[in-house]
């Protein structure tokens, strides 16, 4: 399997398993679409695939198949979001959520 595939794979099981706990969340696209002759940028620029609000935490979570590594911009991003009180998981398998989150049940 090629990389964009397992990490598609990973967001989609990610995003199903948000839906079945009932978690606030969406998925988050970037990217450049040509419309005509021109560009259309959408989205910022290394934001997290997911995006979750979850008892009043904000949560990035960028999805990165085995190999995978991020960007300097995902890097950047994930250092802002920290800064300003949020939370960034970088997961290569969906169990890193799982476990994210039952920490968070047990908590709370």
């Amino acid at each position: 399997m090629n990389k964009s595939k397992d990490e598609a794979q990973l967001q989609s099981s990610i995003i199903e398993w948000l839906y079945l706990h009932d978690i606030f969340h969406w998925r988050n696209n970037t990217g450049a679409l040509k419309i005509g002759n021109r560009f259309v940028k959408f989205g910022f620029k290394g934001s997290p695939d997911i995006i979750c609000v979850y008892r009043g935490w904000f949560i990035g979570i960028e999805c990165k198949s085995a190999t995978g590594r991020q960007s300097a911009n995902q890097e950047d991003f994930e250092k802002k979001l920290k800064e300003a009180g949020g939370a960034y998981l970088l997961v290569k398998n969906i169990d890193t959520v799982i476990n994210y989150f039952e920490d968070l049940f047990t908590v709370s």
